[in-house]
């Protein structure tokens, strides 16, 4: 047998004995995922996620178009996301905005535990498995939003977790069966299951390629059929929701939606001193991968540098490779640093360094994301833009900002963008390039933008241009997140009379 069967045949390792500090640090780390999961939230997509989700609720049906734009109306968007819908607006619904923060809390919380615990399954010690998790969560700190790619991030995390025992002889039949059932859910939650599905069909590949090497060899191994029946199993499951096929295109979509429309979260992950913790997950995982090349699997050596490809050409897809390669990482380190091993002092004193250090860094160089606070960044949300049109009566179809249409539409208002940039990659240039020509092409009367006091107005600097044209349009409201304008001559100049602002 090569070096790489026997990794792939070996059995588990068995975990280091875990002392009494081991558990105070698990605690530790327990309040550390909660707190750095449970700051303000900062996001304004989730607001059209609650819009369908009260919708599915109220109705008891899904939407196989959109109803909530004026540009797009009646344009193909399958329900790829319903059940985070439903449940993300069963969280609001019951604890208001904080729902919204408990949501994300929850999830990373539970994405930590699941890489401490993968890790301690490799044999980790409990202190190591802390340190590195500890980072890695640090290192996805840019994704914590209430969106529903943390059902993405937890699910991959679960599946290779799954592999790794499955590697290591720990799975069987009933495991296998939750694994589909938690695919099945995955998949009506986020079309990010095809990562999932994707990744056990690199296990089959992987699977299957060492069983043709061996028998090349003329040795004798065990019929293994587990990857290439999980992964069709996964498929189908994958497939098992109300947008069928939908699902897919709906992800492929994105994909190339994104990349068109240059959204800055899509692209590489810039080397820049502001992301340090996140190159410094990377950089440790990219060494100890090249130097514990022995103690890995065949599968292993396929899907991290797959994933690593992942994260540096996308940076939203960071968590992505910290879900494959958290649970491996704590192993290799001990095995390069033995004295963690040899010494209980050195591996606690190294995860109470990376838990203080994590936090520090959280404290320090990420004050946007505020102290715990169960409520919504105010500074994200037109919510006085929005009271004011509802005390007027204003309800017409609006131009905005696209990231206050999801806000918007959740209040009722007919919006021309928001957060399902697929659903307008056409229309959002016309909007940059040559928005004057296209407000009027649209018989838009209403405009709420950025004002120029809030941190989105380099977004849509189109309030410059609103104001240069008081001829045509009336500032009526401005606060320091959003200004109001209509257009005069077009019913609403009782309002413009009673509300017209003198500013410059």
């Amino acid at each position: 047998m090569t070096a790489e069967d026997r990794s792939a045949a070996a059995p588990a390792a068995r975990a280091a004995p875990t002392t009494r500090g081991a558990f105070v640090l698990l605690a530790l780390f327990l309040a550390y995922a909660a707190w750095i999961a449970s700051a303000r939230e900062v996001d304004f997509d989730f607001w059209y996620h609650m819009a369908e989700g009260k919708r599915i609720v109220e109705t008891h049906r899904l939407a196989f178009h959109d109803t909530f734009s004026h540009t797009a109306a009646g344009q193909p968007y399958p329900p790829a996301e319903w059940l985070f819908q439903v449940m993300i607006y069963g969280f609001h619904a019951a604890l208001g905005e904080a729902g919204i923060v408990l949501y994300k809390t929850l999830f990373v919380t539970a994405w930590g535990v699941v890489l401490v615990a993968a890790a301690r399954r490799r044999g980790a010690r409990l202190e190591t498995a802390v340190a590195v998790a500890a980072l890695a969560l640090l290192a996805a700190l840019n994704r914590f939003m209430a969106r529903p790619e943390w059902v993405t991030f937890l699910g991959l995390a679960l599946v290779a977790a799954h592999v790794y025992d499955e590697e290591e002889g720990r799975a069987g039949p009933r495991r296998r069966a939750l694994l589909i059932a938690a695919i099945l859910v995955w998949a009506n939650a986020h079309p990010g299951v095809f990562f999932g599905v994707g990744m056990l069909w690199v296990w089959a590949m992987a699977s299957a390629i060492a069983s043709v090497r061996a028998a090349a060899r003329g040795e004798i191994r065990p019929a293994h059929r587990a990857p290439a029946l999980l992964a069709l199993a996964s498929t189908a499951a994958a497939f098992a929701t109300p947008a069928g096929v939908g699902t897919l295109t709906f992800f492929l979509h994105h994909a190339d939606v994104f990349r068109r429309l240059r959204v800055e979260e899509f692209q590489p992950l810039p080397f820049v001193p502001e992301l340090g913790f996140i190159w410094l997950y990377i950089g440790l995982a990219g060494i100890l991968f090249l130097l514990r090349r022995r103690d890995q699997t065949p599968f292993q050596r396929f899907a991290i540098p797959i994933f690593f490809l992942f994260a540096v050409r996308n940076a939203r897809l960071v968590p992505l490779f910290i879900g494959v390669t958290a649970p491996l990482v704590p192993l290799w380190l001990e095995r390069a640093v033995p004295a963690l091993v040899a010494r209980h002092a050195l591996a606690g004193g190294l995860a109470l360094a990376a838990l203080a250090s994590c936090a520090a860094y959280r404290v320090v160089e990420t004050p946007r994301w505020g102290p715990i606070a169960l409520s919504v960044d105010e500074q994200q949300v037109p919510r006085r833009a929005a009271d004011f049109l509802d005390a007027n009566g204003v309800r017409d179809p609006l131009y905005n900002f696209q990231g206050y249409g999801s806000y918007l539409l959740w209040r009722g208002f007919r919006v021309s963008t928001d957060a399902r940039l697929p659903l307008y990659a056409e229309i959002i240039p016309q909007f940059q390039q040559r928005p004057f020509e296209t407000i009027n092409r649209f018989g838009l009367n209403v405009a709420v933008v950025p004002s120029p006091e809030s941190p989105n107005a380099a977004f849509d600097p189109i309030a410059t241009g609103l104001l240069k044209r008081r001829n045509v349009w009336a500032p009526v409201h401005r606060d320091d997140v959003a200004m109001v304008f209509l257009r005069r001559g077009a019913g609403h100049d009782g309002v413009i009379a009673e509300r017209e602002l003198g500013v410059p």
